[in-house]
């Protein structure tokens, strides 16, 4: 009871930290919020487990080191070029964009699902926030992690490693709209929606690496569920995941980044690939019992299938990302 009050405190304050820093008009106060989510956030990742410390110490190095970039950059009276450079560096550190993402891959390995998530999603919204501040694209960190996350996650068999460099290649389509407020945050919604879903599913079917999904046959309509909203996350139309990555490239066609757009194309594919990968081993090559015997004694698995394809309308309809 008492460690179950502790984390219910610790996320309120964390919760408390990310709203200073998106409501807040004054640099000091981002920065405040930011160090308070911080603090929250480590004693919710240490669970009594040597991992859980290696990975709270390792992120709170990393969070910490970055928070000195970015108040030492904040200190400099002059808006120069330089100070917004620093400051750049600093909120791509905080979020592991690549080439600073090495410090996910090692920390993840210690989080449970529920913390993964909130370091994947809802810690990433103040430093987006300060960057779409800044009127700079910083196509460097956006080409890299496109690239980097698209390619180190084919070799990957971990769910959590799989999660962490498709976050890492997402990052990559939200650097590129940072100066569209509305774009960004919808892309965020969609994106948090769908990896919560896909989380969720994992968890309840005890799924950890890639090829565990062809060894659960006891209920069909989970492993439904799971094949679409894998889809989803691997941007397939007409489900969620498509829409905010097509505004995106809609966009680079408007803003005539060509190169840019090839990029994104290209290693959307090789995303699609490392994902569809799960879905067909679980789905064509391993299925010991035919598809026309799916039967359940229950409906309400399908919530997640379910809102994954009927969250399609209501976005296109709110015409959020015009």
């Amino acid at each position: 009871m008492f460690t179950n009050s502790l984390n219910l405190l610790f996320m309120n304050t964390m919760m408390i930290g990310v709203m200073v820093s998106l409501c807040s008009n004054s640099w000091l106060m981002i920065w405040a919020g930011l160090e308070i989510s911080l603090m929250s956030f480590i004693p919710l990742i240490n669970e009594n487990k040597i991992l859980s410390s290696q990975s709270s110490m390792k992120y709170f190095i990393i969070q910490s080191m970055s928070s000195s970039i970015l108040i030492m950059a904040l200190s400099v009276s002059t808006m120069k070029e330089s100070m917004w450079s620093m400051i750049s560096i600093s909120l791509m550190l905080k979020m592991g964009v690549a080439p600073l993402h090495n410090w996910v891959i090692s920390v993840i390995e210690g989080m449970n699902e529920i913390n993964m998530l909130i370091l994947l999603t809802m810690l990433k919204l103040p430093p987006l926030m300060m960057l779409s501040y800044n009127n700079s694209m910083n196509m460097l960190f956006s080409m890299t992690s496109l690239v980097w996350g698209s390619m180190s996650g084919l070799s990957q068999f971990s769910i959590k490693k799989m999660l962490a460099y498709s976050s890492i290649f997402n990052m990559g389509f939200i650097i590129q709209s940072t100066k569209f407020t509305s774009m960004w945050m919808s892309f965020m919604i969609v994106y948090s929606m769908t990896i919560t879903f896909f989380m969720l599913t994992m968890k309840k079917l005890s799924i950890k690496f890639i090829n565990q999904a062809s060894w659960i046959e006891e209920n069909k309509l989970n492993k439904m569920n799971m094949w679409i909203i894998t889809l989803s996350m691997m941007g397939l139309p007409p489900l969620i995941g498509f829409l905010p990555k097509l505004s995106i490239m809609e966009l680079m066609m408007k803003e005539k980044q060509l190169l840019m757009l090839v990029i994104m194309i290209s290693t959307s594919m090789l995303v699609s690939f490392f994902y569809m990968r799960m879905s067909y081993s679980s789905f064509m090559s391993h299925s010991l019992t035919t598809k026309w015997n799916m039967k359940t004694k229950s409906k309400t698995n399908s919530i997640w299938s379910t809102i994954s394809m009927l969250t399609l309308p209501l976005i296109m309809s709110t015409k959020c990302f015009k």
